[in-house]
């Protein structure tokens, strides 16, 4: 999924932040969903990570497959 910060505060995110890792390349931030545990969760991925970007004032731009795979 390819974010973007809603007043442009945030310009690159690098790490893990819940069950998501977050990488910037070329000015691009990607989020990818990777668990520490391999378990079911009741919470959809969507949900989790709209928790972790509002607080961030980050949007989602792009959630295509093929921003999943670079």
């Amino acid at each position: 999924m390819l974010l973007k910060s809603k007043d442009g505060v945030i310009r690159a995110l690098s790490g893990r932040i819940g069950n998501f890792i977050f990488r910037t390349r070329n000015g691009k931030i990607s989020a990818f969903y990777k668990p520490k545990k391999n378990r079911s969760i009741a919470v959809p991925i969507s949900v989790q990570l709209r928790e972790i970007t509002d607080p961030l004032n980050l949007i989602i731009i792009d959630e295509s497959s093929k921003s999943k795979q670079q």
